[in-house]
């Protein structure tokens, strides 16, 4: 049966490239690519619609055409968006997709106990309360190496994100993930680059270390006066700062820890306990 099947399939394929290579117009239109592909399955020129056979192939056929398809039409809009960008740019629009797919990989993995988590936690339904309310401090999540920090991080932004509608915003770092997401200055850069292609926030311009600090302080409290949402997390803040650059860093942590403004920022962190 199966030699049967695979002489079906041989000649199937046969007849297509002869039809394509007899056709000396290669703009076909619309009704010529559906006679092309509208071949007979019998040497005698018919086919009948329960071959199981000839069924199975053409949906080979069709799921074939259809990803390749796919597949074009992603590289071209990949090229059209890497085009249209300068090289930091491009390296920045590397970054957050290497982020945004690592956290897309992550939150379809079962976190035990989150539900009860959500639902009974007092800390965390009291920070959310506050979040939404007043000016409240970054959600912090404190355990051991390998203890599934990362795992809940991921899992909160993934549930505020369904809690709160498609309006949020949504910025997300892992350290260490990347070459430019080691150093805490880094990371820092990396998000108030950022966050001025959110709705709402000035223009950024990266150069002295203080004008950082200032222009991320200002973009919270611009998204707070206009009610635009964001979640920002940092997973790992203490394997940024190295002893080296502690002294140098320090600003910048001061900032992530800050008190925030109400309504509208909802910024998780994990570290591990020292």
């Amino acid at each position: 049966m199966d030699k049967i099947r695979q002489e079906k399939l041989k000649r199937f394929r046969e007849s297509i490239t002869n039809k394509l290579s007899n056709n000396d117009n290669e703009d076909f239109k619309y009704e010529d690519n559906r006679t092309i592909l509208n071949i007979p399955w019998k040497d005698n020129g018919e086919y009948q619609s329960d071959d199981s056979d000839y069924q199975r192939y053409l949906r080979t056929l069709n799921a074939s055409i259809f990803l390749r398809i796919k597949s074009i039409n992603e590289r071209l809009i990949d090229l059209s968006i890497l085009n249209q960008l300068k090289s930091p740019e491009q390296i920045f629009y590397n970054e957050v997709l290497v982020h945004l797919t690592y956290y897309s990989k992550l939150s379809t993995s079962t976190c035990l106990g989150f539900d009860y988590f959500t639902k009974d936690n007092s800390s965390f339904k009291q920070w959310l309360t506050l979040a939404n309310t007043t000016e409240h401090y970054p959600y912090m999540i404190f355990g051991s190496r390998a203890s599934g920090k990362t795992l809940l991080c991921t899992k909160i932004v993934q549930y505020l994100l369904n809690t709160l509608g498609k309006n949020i915003q949504c910025i997300i770092r892992y350290v260490n993930l990347t070459s430019k997401s080691r150093h805490i200055i880094e990371i820092f850069s990396s998000i108030c680059t950022q966050m001025s292609s959110l709705q709402h926030a000035p223009t950024f311009i990266n150069d002295q270390e203080v004008n950082r600090i200032e222009y991320y302080q200002s973009v919270l409290t611009n998204l707070s006066k206009n009610q635009k949402p964001l979640i920002l997390m940092i997973d790992g803040i203490e394997e940024m700062i190295p002893q080296s650059q502690y002294v140098s860093s320090i600003a910048f942590y001061q900032a992530l820890l800050q008190l925030l403004p109400p309504k509208v920022i909802y910024f998780i962190i994990s570290r591990t306990n020292s």
